[in-house]
């Protein structure tokens, strides 16, 4: 669940919120459970007091917030006592001081005009710094009676009266003041969950930038090391990038993370406990998150691996890319097969929630039978989750610059032919265009990704992905170079995602997945209408890329075979 914070400290107060909104996931803890005083009131309004709350509340304890303000207006006395409600006849009068105190005021004016009005605020606040907080506010009309009546309720309850009811509201028992609620608490629960709930499920991504050679296909962020891994001081920096960033999660839950390079498996079981133990200080990280680390085998050591189980990777992704001692060495690639065999097993043998074994296929002058070769050997080691990639050659590395001799298209279409009928017969289910898992073992973290949620991203060269309410996406990439990156330069750039350009961004990560894309989705994670993309929609049916129902899109095989030409529908003109 969730942990979210309320600015108080009345124990009734919190009963009352957290079964509310325990429903929704969250879980609400009292600010003085956390060692949190009160924030001084100096607003003006309900509203301006209820955030100077919840934002007090956030920023002591990192935590989204929830605060509520209430009090009683009587017309008659100019709305008062409104804000001062609870310290009416000073700061540390009892219920009784305050009744009193308005009862006598009342009186002086002698009227018959006892109008009033019991307002509440309830406000909801994402981080500290949150820009547009969730304020909701209701009142419930009433009038002042000259004689208190009731022992229910508290505060002003005894003399404010509900003329619907013939009583006062400290008379009433809590099934008849359910009726009339000052403020509807359930349904403002449920916007603010909703809001919440609107945004896209958030990972958070982590780049290690450091490997022992460059493999001449990579274009990865990813740097030859020179001397050794600075494993606390690129460990605190990439804690400092992520303070930076933490506000962009708007208190949602993490529910991945992904530590990718380069050559993570070079950092040290010590520094990936402290970095972990720092995400976790920063950010609200889920219970049961997926935590991958990528490892190269031949950097792989047991004592290493069982510490960053320890620290809590519960996921290995393991980069074999070949079985094939010559092609491994023409891939520039620092291990044999004998090292990548034995890193499986020991990944297997860890009790690990899950581990990945990535392959690639069409590389410089394979057979189809070495291709599907490899493939077996992977079978045979058992792994949950296969990543099987066509090599392709990228410009600004040194297979673009001198390009190998490739398998040509029909070498390259029997290849994945056999080799899909190959994964499929030994229990693996294609899920992504390069993907295949046994049943339950699907990678969370890429499907975030292709299902267009947000990630953040820290590290060289990271990028990262954020969805505000109302539909902006913020796109960040981070500085690329270790040297300027651990002077402090983090950011390199951000940019919003326009309009125009959201519906081939959204397809472009969705139609990668074979599943149905919710069309809902399509709205919520955009911003958008429908109706921006109906004609593209439309020709894509018609050309048999997609079909449609009520709820979903699917992606045909045709569709699949020429992923370019549809989603080139979706381009900004």
């Amino acid at each position: 669940m969730q942990k979210v914070v309320l600015a108080t400290g009345n124990a009734g107060k919190v009963r009352e919120l957290a079964s509310l909104l325990s429903d929704f996931g969250l879980d609400v803890v009292a600010q003085t459970e956390l060692g949190v005083d009160s924030a001084e009131e100096t607003g003006l309004t309900f509203i301006e007091n209820a955030i100077l709350k919840a934002r007090h509340a956030a920023k002591m304890t990192g935590l989204p917030a929830i605060a509520d303000d209430s009090g009683l207006a009587v017309d008659v006395l100019g709305g008062a006592p409104g804000i001062y409600s609870a310290r009416y006849s000073g700061e540390n009068a009892t219920d009784q001081q305050n009744l009193e105190n308005c009862c006598i005021l009342y009186g002086m004016f002698r009227t018959t005009k006892r109008q009033a009005r019991f307002h509440c605020v309830l406000v909801y606040l994402r981080h500290a710094e949150d820009p547009t907080p969730i304020v909701c506010h209701g009142s419930w009309p009433g009038v002042i009676t000259r004689q208190a009546a009731g022992n229910g309720g508290f505060g002003y309850d005894p003399i404010f009266f509900v003329p619907s009811e013939g009583k006062t509201a400290a008379e009433l028992t809590r099934e008849e003041k359910a009726r009339f609620p000052t403020v509807d608490k359930r349904s403002s629960c449920c916007w603010m969950r909703y809001a919440m709930a609107k945004l896209p499920p958030l990972s958070l991504y982590i780049h290690i930038p450091w490997c022992v050679q460059k493999c001449p296909y990579c274009d990865f962020n990813s740097h030859a090391l020179k001397g050794e891994v600075p494993h606390d001081d690129y460990v605190q920096h990439l804690l400092s990038d992520l303070d930076a960033d933490v506000a962009w999660a708007q208190g949602r839950e993490v529910k991945t993370i992904f530590i990718g390079g380069g050559t993570p498996s070079l950092l040290s079981g010590p520094a990936m406990q402290t970095l972990l133990d720092g995400v976790r200080a920063r950010l609200n990280l889920a219970a049961d998150a997926e935590i991958t680390m990528e490892a190269n085998p031949g950097t792989v050591e047991t004592d290493r691996f069982i510490d960053y189980q320890r620290a809590g990777v519960n996921r290995i992704s393991i980069g074999v890319q070949s079985f094939s001692e010559p092609k491994l060495k023409r891939l520039g690639r620092i291990h044999g097969p004998q090292e990548a065999m034995r890193a499986a097993r020991l990944a297997n043998g860890l009790g690990l929630r899950s581990f990945n074994l990535d392959l690639m296929h069409g590389l410089p002058d394979q057979t189809l039978e070495e291709a599907l070769n490899d493939l077996r050997q992977a079978i045979a080691l058992n792994p949950p989750h296969l990543s099987w990639y066509q090599l392709t050659i990228e410009p600004n590395t040194l297979f673009g610059s001198r390009p190998p001799v490739l398998p040509d298209d029909d070498a390259l279409w029997d290849i994945f032919e056999q080799g899909h009928q190959l994964l499929t017969a030994a229990g693996y289910q294609q899920y992504e265009t390069s993907a295949y898992a046994k049943p339950g073992y699907q990678c969370q973290h890429n499907l975030n990704y292709w299902r267009f949620g947000d990630y953040l991203g820290i590290g060289c060269g990271a990028h990262g992905k954020v969805t505000f309410p109302g539909g902006r996406i913020l796109r960040t990439t981070k500085t690329r170079h270790p040297r300027g990156y651990m002077q402090g330069r983090y950011l390199e750039s951000q940019r919003d995602v326009s309009d125009d350009d959201k519906p081939f961004e959204f397809f472009m990560n969705r139609f990668r997945l074979l599943e149905r894309a919710p069309r809902a989705e399509f709205v919520a994670y955009t911003g958008l209408t429908e109706a921006v993309i109906r004609q593209p929609i439309d020709e894509a049916i018609a050309q048999g890329y997609l079909t449609e129902c009520e709820q979903y899109w699917q992606i045909t095989r045709h569709g699949k075979l020429f992923l370019n030409s549809l989603l080139e529908l979706f381009l900004a003109e």
